[in-house]
């Protein structure tokens, strides 16, 4: 930014994609930990969880239609994705991939992930909770593991 009429047109840019989000009656509605950014090349920087893949895609769509908006940086994640990815993760984890599928129940609200099920016996319920505390996006775990 080398002007004062650059920085006031990115502030514009940044008040304009607030605004229009939140008249996306489903994101005000159901809310997330989202965060959007313009930046100084006219890109918009979308991050965060929200709660499903439509808002995510209405999201970047309404962000995309936005004049001046040159490019978007997608950082989103619903949560569905972010269960798929800590479930793989414990899936795929050498320290905990010996586990039978289906035994840890992954849900995520908003990036809190809740663990629920019963691990068997001599299970390695720290790993468990140390691989989806890793995964990207993940805010919280809530253990409900027995």
């Amino acid at each position: 930014m080398s002007t004062k009429t650059d920085v006031q047109s990115l502030a514009n840019l940044q008040a304009q994609v607030e605004a229009t989000l939140w008249d996306y009656e489903p994101l005000r509605t159901l809310g997330g930990r989202w965060s959007a950014h313009a930046l100084a090349d006219g890109s918009i920087e979308l991050s965060g969880v929200v709660r499903t893949r439509l808002i995510k895609d209405s999201m970047l769509a309404i962000v995309r239609d936005l004049p001046g908006a040159v490019h978007i940086v997608d950082r989103l994640i619903a949560d569905p994705d972010l269960e798929t990815a800590v479930a793989r993760a414990i899936a795929m984890n050498p320290g905990t991939r010996g586990m039978q599928p289906g035994v840890v129940t992954v849900r995520s609200y908003h990036g809190r992930i809740t663990l629920l099920g019963r691990l068997p016996a001599g299970a390695p319920r720290q790993a468990v909770l140390d691989v989806a505390r890793a995964v990207p996006g993940v805010v919280e775990i809530l253990d409900q593991l027995r």
